[in-house]
């Protein structure tokens, strides 16, 4: 038989050759979701941490609120327990670390005194060497 490109061969049904059996695979592939975590860019599952640990803040919509990210990295960095700023465009702000769960809470504390956008992270930023 001869083939047609790009289709069945020459007088054959579309489709030929495809069965239930082979297409299911298939099937099962588009209609499944994306596991967290994997190269589709979902998020990895949070560690579940005791909000009272968390030693990190979130600065979300500090751009927003007239803070450039270079002003903001400055300011924080200046704060008690200070140890490092992520910036995080996506949020128009970012997330500080500071030296304890305590010096966190007195740095939201400080910042909103200031009219910076600050409360506790969901939980604690990693820091990584």
């Amino acid at each position: 038989r001869a083939k047609t490109p790009g289709g069945p061969p020459a007088g054959a049904a579309a489709g030929a050759g495809l069965t239930p059996r082979t297409v299911a695979p298939y099937r099962a592939l588009a209609a499944a979701p994306p596991a967290a975590g994997d190269a589709w860019g979902t998020k990895r599952p949070r560690i579940p941490e005791d909000p009272n640990q968390v030693d990190t803040i979130a600065c979300v919509g500090a751009r927003d609120a007239g803070f450039e990210e270079s002003a903001l990295h400055t300011y924080l960095s200046q704060l008690p327990g200070f140890m490092v700023f992520k910036p995080n465009p996506r949020m128009g702000g970012g997330f500080a670390k500071f030296s304890s769960a305590a010096a966190a809470v007195q740095a939201v504390q400080m910042a909103q005194e200031q009219g910076v956008p600050a409360a506790m992270a969901k939980s604690s930023m990693s820091v990584t060497a």
